[in-house]
């Protein structure tokens, strides 16, 4: 009996760990779509699609500032992956583009995400 119940809890497990719920860009909803989907190890970058910080043409990509957020099991999450945290770490006042890093180990065991903002 016992080992049934663990064979019903991992099926239950693997099956809603294979729907796009988990292992698409759940702490990511800034980032572009159709870039999720390693179940088991993912790490991508990808453009923004938050129009409100637009491709600014005017302004170099010279600097680079960096802001991560962890979050472990999907009940703890930690850090600040502000744009502005972003760019206070690269010290950057004006920005060219922002990009996100999404680093993640077994859909939601573990994961990582990171804003990356270039500009002077």
């Amino acid at each position: 009996m016992k080992k049934t119940v663990v064979r019903m809890a991992m099926i239950a497990g693997l099956a809603t760990c294979s729907t796009g719920c988990v292992v698409g860009n759940i702490a990511n909803p800034g980032a572009a779509p159709g870039y999720g989907g390693g179940m088991v190890y993912q790490e991508v970058t990808t453009p923004t699609v938050n129009y409100s910080v637009a491709e600014n043409k005017d302004v170099k990509p010279l600097k680079k500032g960096e802001a991560t957020v962890e979050v472990i099991l999907g009940l703890v999450a930690n850090g600040d992956a502000s744009i502005q945290a972003a760019m206070k770490n690269g010290g950057i006042t004006k920005i060219h583009h922002v990009d996100y890093k999404n680093k993640s180990v077994l859909g939601l065991l573990f994961s990582r995400q990171t804003v990356i903002v270039y500009g002077e």
